[in-house]
């Protein structure tokens, strides 16, 4: 499965949209999972009823402030895409890295 991943200026403490565009058909798909890891952590997951399909081929999910107070900005965050269809055939998406601004005033605003 080949992903793009669309979100700029990713800081601590915003909402940041991230948009998926995946090489293969979203339609019939029984379960998607979007993970989130930092050093070698699982910090976030988001599933199915996270996940709003855009398109044929495109995907986009939204973080909440907590969500991205979570993560530290001293070490990459990793998104790896994973879904199942109805058939039980799973796939999975690379492993795509990216680093997150910090804030100065620390919390939910």
């Amino acid at each position: 499965m080949t992903i793009e991943c669309y979100c700029k200026g990713m800081s601590r403490g915003t909402t940041p949209s991230f948009s998926f565009h995946v090489s293969i058909p979203i339609i019939g798909t029984e379960t998607y999972y979007i993970t989130f890891r930092q050093h070698n952590q699982i910090i976030l997951e988001k599933q199915d009823f996270d996940i709003v399909r855009v398109d044929k081929d495109t995907i986009k999910v939204k973080l909440t402030q907590l969500e991205t107070l979570l993560f530290s900005s001293k070490f990459p965050i990793e998104v790896q895409i994973r879904t199942k269809y109805g058939d039980g055939a799973a796939v999975a998406s690379n492993i795509m890295e990216f680093w997150l601004d910090d804030i100065i005033k620390e919390g939910e605003i």
